[in-house]
């Protein structure tokens, strides 16, 4: 393709020499700081994913055990399935820090029975272990399970945004009876 005769002589302007430096310059720090907050909110969503798994799976170990469950084992589990461990050289990792397990709604010692209602269930008062529920089912033995993480790192973006800040948490309500 053959260009014009008076495009062909046009020199480039002296002064735009350096531009795409400049331009470079003011864009790389934009993009830069939003490719790791990207990857900083995947790495918070991806922990407490693995934050809400672990928690499932120690209700469902405390389901299987049922009212002999001891508190001790509910928390190794909780700290056994979380893949996030304590060891370094990986920045980003820590143990699970905080579970409390208490058979709701005070930490009582769970002799007391429970009548859940509503969405997402609540447990209310506790009701006598031989009556029945306003919906005619069995009141049962119930166990709360809540765990907190610390989100760790070198950007912390996406936890400094939230309203939560750095501490992620997932609590599950299990009835063992």
């Amino acid at each position: 393709m053959r260009f014009p005769a008076f495009v062909r002589g046009v020199p480039a302007a002296p002064g735009n020499r350096g531009t795409a430096v400049i331009e470079f310059a003011i864009v790389a720090p934009v993009v830069a700081l939003f490719l790791a907050g990207a990857a900083d909110y995947g790495l918070a969503e991806w922990s407490k994913t693995c934050l809400s798994n672990a928690v499932s799976q120690a209700g469902y170990y405390a389901f299987r055990q049922g009212t002999t469950v001891s508190t001790a084992n509910i928390t190794a589990v909780v700290q056994n399935a979380y893949p996030l461990t304590a060891s370094p050289p990986d920045p980003l990792s820590a143990a699970v820090s905080a579970v409390a397990v208490s058979y709701p709604p005070s930490g009582s010692t769970g002799v007391a029975c429970y009548c859940p209602s509503g969405t997402p269930a609540t447990l209310g008062a506790p009701v006598s272990c031989t009556s029945t529920c306003a919906d005619g089912t069995s009141p049962g033995y119930y166990i709360q399970i809540k765990a907190t993480y610390t989100l760790k790192g070198n950007f912390r973006l996406a936890s400094s945004l939230s309203l939560s800040g750095d501490q992620i948490s997932d609590t599950v309500v299990v009835r063992l009876q």
